[in-house]
């Protein structure tokens, strides 16, 4: 039987390789790259940041401008957290869990107006996010692709078409919390900075995954929220890492991880590679108006090699911190 050490100090050592073949920092490229420059990038599995692309949104797409075009009384459901922590780990007097936020459905104009002067915390007030992972720019919001474009030209050729597109609006309270997707990202800042963290998926033994029990904010009727677990649910597995807060650092993410910092501002894109971990946090609205950002979503090629390793990676991990979950294992 391979012990425990050995099989850490093997972790630990293809984390330490692929240090050092991956770039030292993200990459930039000025305008669009071709696409042969996106085929090496897509290749590589690795971050890049396009500084600048042409987009009627830009510069137009404030408060005011959204709920012109969308019209105030469109009924849209809104993401509602006491803390910004919309699906995200949570520990409570019973535990750990995995808190999904309350779903509300409410006018644009509500919304959009609940935002202003809304970048500090206040307990009777919710943290509202607009966050439809669904493909909502084809369907709720599809007069706003005539400020976008259905596919960029210079991706068509390397990634396909997009599967879903999504539009994330909110303010300076909101952080979606370290995660990874098994889709290719591109990710444009509209109007406000975002700043990432982003962590290769070969690091995901730092990452310290758990089973969290399934839970849900409920609104207590006094401007509050409880959290209801939901037992009945299968447990989340996900990681409990998170890279701007010190005391959720164990001592192998101390020593061994090496995430990298973005701050996107508005006009530029960010790629994010399949299966890398990212936490996005809004830093900056302007004039105390509204974040807001937009992700075209590709389909992954889940037969790559990169897949069969990080499954393998995953499920070390969960070995040597003696992590087990029966529907984990059946699957």
């Amino acid at each position: 039987m391979v012990s425990h050490e050995k099989l850490e100090k093997g972790m630990l050592k293809q984390m330490e390789l692929q240090q050092v073949f991956l770039p030292a920092e993200i990459s930039e490229f000025e305008t669009p790259p071709t696409p042969t420059q996106l085929a090496k990038q897509v290749g590589l599995g690795f971050p890049m940041v396009i500084k600048k692309i042409d987009l009627p949104c830009f510069g137009k797409w404030n408060a005011a401008y959204l709920k012109e075009k969308l019209g105030e009384n469109l009924v849209v459901s809104i993401a509602e957290t006491p803390l910004g922590n919309a699906d995200s780990p949570l520990n409570t007097t019973d535990g750990s869990v995995f808190v999904k936020p309350h779903t509300a459905e409410m006018p644009f104009g509500e919304f959009v107006d609940s935002l202003q002067g809304s970048n500090s915390f206040d307990s009777h007030k919710p943290v509202r996010y607009l966050q439809n992972q669904d493909g909502c720019m084809a369907t709720a919001y599809k007069i706003l692709m005539e400020d976008l474009v259905d596919n960029f030209e210079w991706a068509d050729e390397v990634l396909g078409v997009p599967e879903l597109v999504n539009l994330w609006v909110g303010d300076t309270r909101t952080t979606s919390r370290l995660h990874c997707d098994s889709f290719e990202n591109l990710y444009i800042q509209v109007r406000g900075i975002k700043k990432f963290y982003l962590i290769p998926p070969t690091e995901v033994y730092c990452l310290d995954e758990q089973f969290l029990t399934s839970a849900t904010y409920v609104p207590d009727g006094q401007g509050g929220y409880n959290v209801v677990n939901d037992e009945n649910m299968p447990k989340t597995l996900f990681p409990t890492v998170n890279p701007a807060d010190e005391k959720t650092h164990n001592p192998i993410y101390r020593k061994y991880c090496r995430p990298f910092v973005v701050e996107l501002h508005e006009g530029e894109v960010l790629y994010i590679p399949s299966l890398w971990y990212h936490q996005v946090q809004i830093v900056e609205t302007p004039e105390d108006d509204a974040n807001v950002s937009v992700n075209y979503w590709y389909p992954a090629n889940c037969a790559m090699p990169q897949y069969m390793k990080h499954d393998y990676l995953r499920y070390t991990s969960l070995m040597l911190r003696g992590y087990q979950d029966e529907n984990y294992e059946s699957d």
